[in-house]
């Protein structure tokens, strides 16, 4: 395994990542949410998914550390940082879904979630935060390396689909369905994919899963930054999940519960494709 790190890269735990490093190098500090500061070193990753020159296009950054093996590389972001953590597959076989979990920290276990997800179903690539909403919201804030990161995915693959899995509680939700519900889901836009999606697998009538704009008006995602991203320029997919926190509980204890979701990614995934060919 290769690994390096840049100036700044504090000690950072992420699942498969190993601690400490050779040969660390000072490099200039950039502004860290200047639009198109990160759009082109990102793209340059996820065309060409080998580190030699993903280290010499992000030569221009600071606090990153990165690793790379035959299954992914990682492009880790240091705690308290606006910069993001990413996994991108090494794999030569592209399932076009990318996981993000912007609230990885606030919205409790959606990040280890996420890397268990990750690590399971093999995704293009992950992201998840590294800074709390409450200092910066990566899924609401419009210029950030978070947001390149999501236009770049969409740049090199038009119908890529960005799935971001987030966290409610049931106590505060308004009315009884959202209360019992296990997950809400939107695409921050029409819902016939998702629709047809569910009632691929028999759970269009599943009472515990609701669509915004169909069965709920509540948590559609309407103001979400990568939605309105993806909305705006007209490439890729959006899908936003979110879940209870007894779900979440089965989610990061029981394989079964996250192939389950995988399940119904991929079927959304599907749509988008059927519909495109």
């Amino acid at each position: 395994m290769k690994s390096f790190m840049m100036r700044g890269g504090a000690a950072f735990s992420f699942l498969l990542l190993l601690a400490g490093c050779k040969g660390c190098t000072v490099i200039p500090k950039p502004d860290d949410t200047a639009p198109g500061s990160y759009r082109g070193l990102f793209l340059d990753v996820l065309k060409n998914r080998t580190l030699p020159r993903s280290v010499h296009a992000f030569a221009q950054t600071e606090g990153y550390r990165y690793e790379s093996d035959a299954r992914e590389l990682k492009i880790v972001g240091p705690p308290a940082s606006r910069l993001g953590t990413y996994f991108i597959s090494q794999s030569s076989q592209r399932n076009g879904i990318n996981l993000q979990a912007p609230h990885g920290d606030s919205d409790l276990k959606t990040k280890e979630i996420a890397e268990l997800m990750c690590q399971e179903q093999s995704y293009d690539s992950c992201g998840i935060n590294t800074m709390h909403r409450r200092s910066f919201d990566f899924a609401h804030e419009s210029v950030s390396p978070f947001q390149e990161f999501t236009e770049a995915i969409v740049t090199n693959d038009p119908h890529a689909l960005i799935v971001q899995l987030h966290g409610f509680e049931s106590a505060k939700r308004k009315n009884g369905p959202e209360q019992q519900a296990r997950m809400i889901l939107s695409t921050g836009q029409d819902s016939r994919a998702l629709r047809a999606a569910l009632a691929s697998l028999q759970l269009d009538k599943d009472p515990s899963i609701l669509v915004y704009g169909v069965t709920t008006r509540e948590l559609g995602a309407t103001r979400n930054a990568q939605g309105g991203l993806i909305k705006r320029i007209g490439r890729g997919h959006f899908l936003h999940i979110e879940t209870s926190l007894a779900f979440r509980e089965q989610l990061q204890n029981d394989r079964k519960e996250r192939d389950f979701l995988d399940g119904i990614i991929r079927a959304v995934k599907k749509q988008y494709d059927e519909t495109r060919n």
